[in-house]
């Protein structure tokens, strides 16, 4: 699987992008499951960033499989601002084919939920800035 994202800097507190990130997309995803990331423990986990908050959001389903998404958030605490990155998981167009779509998750699906959520994180903090 094929992860792609975009990194923002915003003045918004990590529990206020934390509550963002949930309610655009439990809005709009009946079936969403949030799950949490496990950070590294190998040997160099000691001397890497460690996220003040991180999850999942993902919806991955038989009903419509052409449908299924995960992004994944995580919120770096830089004392006078936080770094967020939105990092969409998804599956090649080769790889949905070859593993079928009910197996895979949709780039193009997770593109739509990432915007969505930068829309609202953009509504909440006006001196948003994209930083890739």
């Amino acid at each position: 699987m094929a992860n792609e994202g975009i990194e923002l800097r915003t003045d918004l507190a990590v529990p206020e992008v934390a509550a963002i990130f949930h309610d655009s997309l439990a809005e709009t995803n009946r079936r969403i499951e949030f799950s949490s990331i496990r950070g590294d423990s190998g040997p160099f986990a000691q001397f890497e960033a460690q996220p003040e908050f991180s999850t999942v959001a993902s919806v991955f389903g038989k009903v419509n499989p052409l449908n299924n998404f995960a992004l994944q958030i995580y919120v770096f605490d830089k004392g006078d601002c936080r770094e967020v990155q939105l990092v969409v998981v998804g599956s090649s167009p080769l790889g949905r084919v070859f593993h079928g779509a009910k197996y895979t998750y949709s780039k193009s699906v997770g593109w739509k939920q990432a915007k969505y959520v930068l829309d609202r994180l953009r509504s909440a903090d006006p001196e948003l800035q994209q930083i890739s």
